[in-house]
């Protein structure tokens, strides 16, 4: 498998191309301008006559090379798949909201066609790499791309981080064991590390994660808060105190009106588990 410098810096082509398109949302919000991702596709950021020369089709090679050459097993070296890994995860990150022409189309396809299954098979030899790279804070060798390579605040890296396993969503690459693993991490990054005046700042991605209809993660609700439920049964009270602060981030950014999955499940969840005292 090598030490995967190849196949990262080929992935990161598309971010070229991410970066661009982000810069001139921001600009047209600032003008005051429509700021949906849709309201770019006419733009050419590339300048390219051809599209052989396109920074997405570069990432291209980088997946075939990725899941042709680089097959995760139980003794793959822990640093190398972790490198791929996360910067597989930003590679998804940066291509959500590709332009949709011709180029865009190709790349989307390759999401479930290969990448899905490589990294299905990374989870099933290789849990704990998965798991390391989704979380707010992984190892050093595992901070690859995207918000990892720029001077980034704490709060804009959590944010970035959030948006990133956003992106993974919708093609069923978080499990219900690994979104277990890992959302409590960052539930207590944000309660922690966030001052609550930029709390705010979280609402839309919060609200995408956490609301059963908007989120299409591929388990129930209650598999969805589970990590939270399970604290209200044979914990101690400083268990269950961080398990409702854990909740309240989720809630607090966004409007009262808009959650009352939260509200009704937490109600059941309090009858369930006999903790009329929580």
């Amino acid at each position: 498998m090598g030490n995967g410098f190849q196949q990262c810096n080929l992935l990161k082509e598309a971010e070229i191309h991410a970066e661009l398109r982000e810069f001139e949302l921001n600009r047209r919000r600032q003008m005051g301008l429509s700021a949906s991702h849709h309201s770019l596709d006419n733009i050419d950021f590339d300048n390219k006559e051809d599209d052989q020369h396109d920074q997405r089709l570069l990432s291209q090679f980088g997946i075939w090379f990725l899941v042709s050459l680089c097959t995760p097993s139980e003794n793959t070296p822990t640093e190398s798949l972790a490198r791929l890994v996360s910067m597989v995860f930003q590679w998804f990150h940066s291509t959500a909201y590709m332009m949709d022409d011709e180029v865009g189309s190709l790349v989307e396809k390759l999401k479930p066609q290969f990448v899905t299954k490589w990294l299905k098979t990374v989870c099933d030899v290789r849990f704990d790499v998965m798991v390391m790279c989704l979380l707010p804070k992984p190892v050093e060798f595992a901070r690859v791309g995207g918000y990892w390579d720029k001077s980034c605040n704490t709060v804009t890296q959590l944010k970035e981080g959030l948006n990133r396993i956003l992106s993974l969503i919708p093609y069923n690459v978080i499990s219900q064991p690994l979104w277990e693993c890992f959302m409590p991490e960052w539930l207590e990054a944000i309660r922690t590390e966030v001052p609550d005046q930029q709390l705010k700042e979280f609402r839309e991605v919060l609200s995408k994660m956490f609301d059963i209809e908007l989120c299409p993660l591929p388990f129930s609700m209650e598999e969805m808060f589970g990590f939270i439920s399970c604290r209200f049964s044979g914990y101690p009270a400083s268990v269950q105190e961080q398990a409702l602060l854990w909740l309240h981030v989720s809630i607090r950014p966004v409007a009262f009106y808009e959650c009352p999955f939260h509200i009704e499940w937490f109600i059941s969840c309090v009858k369930w588990t006999g903790c009329h005292d929580v």
